[in-house]
């Protein structure tokens, strides 16, 4: 039969704290429990302790960095071919091609005011609005955006 060993035999035996013993051989299934003892096969503990977990962090921590540099380098790529664009770029943009087009079309008003105060005839201010407003447009569309 085999021989059997508590946890405490295993930390006197390997001179190594007892909590130590517990943590290595907490997934591991005792072979017998005597007096509330739990007793292992050595087989069983040479298993537990064969397999170093600062070595499984270090590789998992390896594994998981090579995975994020690949994807930042996947990224970059992608940007490069243009099939993806910094979002925080393109809201910036976007905010100043807003502010640029309310600028514009809030002149209008300043522009219209002397053309038209006073004038009786719609048309003629209809007319005189149509002619500001495509004057704006016409600025905003040759004007490159984030241009003022």
């Amino acid at each position: 039969m085999d021989k059997l060993f508590s946890q405490s035999a295993i930390a006197k035996e390997l001179s190594i704290d007892r909590r130590t013993v517990a943590n290595r051989l907490e997934h591991v299934t005792p072979f017998k429990t005597e007096r509330n003892a739990k007793l292992y096969r050595l087989g069983d503990i040479v298993s537990a302790f064969s397999v170093e977990t600062d070595d499984l962090n270090l590789t998992a921590e390896r594994a998981r960095l090579a995975k994020e540099q690949a994807d930042k380098t996947e990224m970059e790529n992608s940007q490069k071919r243009g099939h993806s664009a910094d979002v925080r770029m393109i809201t910036e943009r976007w905010a100043a091609v807003g502010s640029h087009i309310k600028l514009r079309m809030l002149a209008i008003a300043a522009k219209a005011a002397p053309l038209i105060v006073g004038e009786p005839d719609m048309q003629v201010i209809k007319h005189t609005l149509e002619i500001l407003i495509l004057e704006s447009l016409s600025e905003l569309a040759g004007t490159p955006p984030g241009v003022n």
